[in-house]
């Protein structure tokens, strides 16, 4: 679970860790610029046209190994 909050300047992302013993970890970042947030969502709108594109980026990682379509290589799928 993650929370954001925003404090003026600050951001902070509060995360609840599932442990054995949860604990809360709370980090503090510097609220984005509007070019920052600009930037972002050109970025993730290159994402999703490439998504509707059918345009991947290969990167194949061991899951790719158990995969029925690979050879049981990395680079195989």
């Amino acid at each position: 679970m993650i929370r954001i909050v925003s404090h003026g300047e600050l951001t902070a992302v509060r995360s609840l860790i599932k442990t054995k013993k949860p604990k809360i970890e709370y980090r503090e970042h510097p609220t984005r610029s509007e070019s920052q947030l600009r930037r972002f969502c050109q970025i993730v709108r290159a994402y999703l046209d490439d998504l509707d594109r059918r345009r991947f980026v290969h990167r194949p990682g061991f899951g790719c190994t158990m995969c029925e379509s690979s050879d049981g290589t990395y680079d195989g799928c």
